[in-house]
């Protein structure tokens, strides 16, 4: 009886590894099948279609259609994307070392990082980005705007803003420089008994050390409690 048991289990497995190998090959005929009709609609499609088409962004939004049927979680990035993402992760970049935001169409200077080009220069909070080497921005959108900022350490850019209760715009020329974007800008004691630690982002990197110094710190100084602010906090 044990024989034939032991027998039954041994074709069982090889049944189901054999179903799971031939269901893995299908899987890849299909993957491989899928490729090549999707190359062939979108050559077509560029052949033939009436109008120009945009080849990029239709494939970005067929693949991020895929990606829909996964999960709410997994999203496509292009290179571009990518390298942004790569940005935050690290958590420096060659730029003026401003934080921007857009408010009605126009691009506002909302932060400047200390000893930064822009803090050198003279930019302040509230300033309004006018032009980027005499390009207007108006129109430009955010995006725009923080893509053309960036670039090589040393990179010269000239930069027009116009500051509240002036009338007239100032222009003056940055020099790009790597700028390391604070993990913990500020962390001190809000009471006698109460510390607070603000973590602007959860880059790779010095992350914990630089948490780990500042608790220490804070507890040196006979905290009991802690406030830890993840506020514009855009994760990692």
């Amino acid at each position: 009886m044990k024989r034939k048991l032991t027998g039954i289990f041994v074709a069982l497995a090889c049944f189901l590894g054999l179903a799971f190998s031939i269901a893995r090959i299908d899987n890849k005929l299909h993957i491989a099948r899928s490729i090549n009709v999707f190359a062939e609609l979108l050559r077509t499609l560029d052949e033939l279609y009436v109008d120009s088409l945009d080849i990029n962004k239709m494939s970005k939004t067929a693949f991020s259609a895929m990606l829909k049927e996964v999960d709410p979680y997994t999203e496509y990035y292009s290179e571009e994307e990518l390298q942004r993402a790569d940005l935050i992760t690290k958590g420096e970049y060659a730029g003026i070392g401003a934080l921007l935001y857009e408010r009605d169409g126009k691009i506002i200077v909302r932060k400047i990082y200390e000893g930064s080009p822009s803090d050198k220069a003279g930019l302040e909070v509230a300033d309004e980005i006018l032009a980027l080497d005499g390009n207007a921005v108006n129109g430009w959108g955010m995006k725009k705007v923080l893509d053309y900022l960036k670039g090589q350490p040393g990179q010269s850019i000239s930069l027009t803003f116009i500051r509240s209760g002036q009338k007239e715009p100032v222009e003056k020329t940055f020099d790009r420089e790597l700028i390391k974007l604070p993990i913990i800008p500020y962390y001190g004691m809000r009471t006698n008994k109460t510390g607070y630690i603000c973590l602007s982002s959860f880059s790779s990197g010095n992350t914990a050390s630089e948490f780990k110094a500042a608790l220490e710190e804070l507890l040196q100084e006979k905290a009991e409690s802690l406030i830890i602010d993840l506020r514009n906090n855009g994760g990692g």
